[in-house]
């Protein structure tokens, strides 16, 4: 009877001490895939998402952490200009970058449930350009440049609130919400217009607006990384 006690005693200590290494320890550095939440707004002032995210845990409870995200998107249109013979192509490119530094404090939580409160200062760029063509042969057309109407860059800081679950030592699954502030300013945008072999025949610049929001957001719900 009193090896069984031993073996028990032996077992939950082991039981124990294994239960307490499911979370990182000061040192540790991890690197996070995030996916889009489905309940995130889906204006252009709502808190962006990062698709790459490495995390620093600093000491125990302290995690500095620095999201990043591009997106590079092409359109190409065949166009059949007057003659019905000629093609010209027309483009459009959208890219934006964002860069989001921040700091957690995590709570004791349980063995494996890490809560935590953070901030973060999220800092993106937007750029855009829409080439069009029109007139009657790929020698005798206007072409039609519009930079940046979309173009912007925004500034924020957002308050979050999330948790970690770890499946198993040093690997999580997460979810994070948040309150964000952002202040939003739009490119000037450019147009000019060109003949074919010739300058440019005219330009104009539209002044760009700004605006400020405060949004409350779902920042990537589904969230996955692991402590090295």
């Amino acid at each position: 009877m009193k090896k069984i006690f031993i073996t028990l005693a032996a077992l939950a200590s082991y039981a124990f001490a294994n239960a307490q290494d499911f979370k990182p320890t000061a040192g540790k550095l991890a690197f996070e895939l995030n996916a889009a939440s489905p309940f995130a707004a889906s204006t252009p002032l709502s808190l962006p998402v990062y698709g790459f995210k490495a995390r620093y845990l600093i000491a125990d409870m302290f995690v500095g952490r620095l999201g990043l995200n591009w997106n590079l998107a092409t359109t190409t249109t065949p166009k059949v200009l007057s003659n019905g013979i000629d093609n010209e192509d027309d483009k459009t490119s959208l890219s934006t970058f964002t860069v989001a530094p921040g700091i957690e404090k995590h709570f004791e939580g349980t063995e494996r449930f890490s809560p935590y409160l953070g901030l973060i200062v999220p800092i993106s760029f937007g750029s855009s350009e829409t080439v069009t063509n029109s007139g009657v042969s790929a020698t005798n057309r206007m072409q039609t440049t519009v930079k940046n109407a979309n173009g912007f860059l925004s500034i924020g800081g957002s308050l979050l609130s999330g948790v970690d679950f770890y499946m198993f030592k040093n690997m999580y699954l997460g979810a994070e919400f948040g309150l964000s502030f952002t202040y939003m300013s739009q490119n000037d945008i450019e147009t000019s217009y060109d003949v074919i072999g010739g300058p440019a025949i005219s330009s104009s610049t539209q002044t760009g607006g700004s605006s400020f929001n405060i949004t409350p957001a779902a920042n990537a719900s589904f969230r996955f990384g692991y402590w090295f």
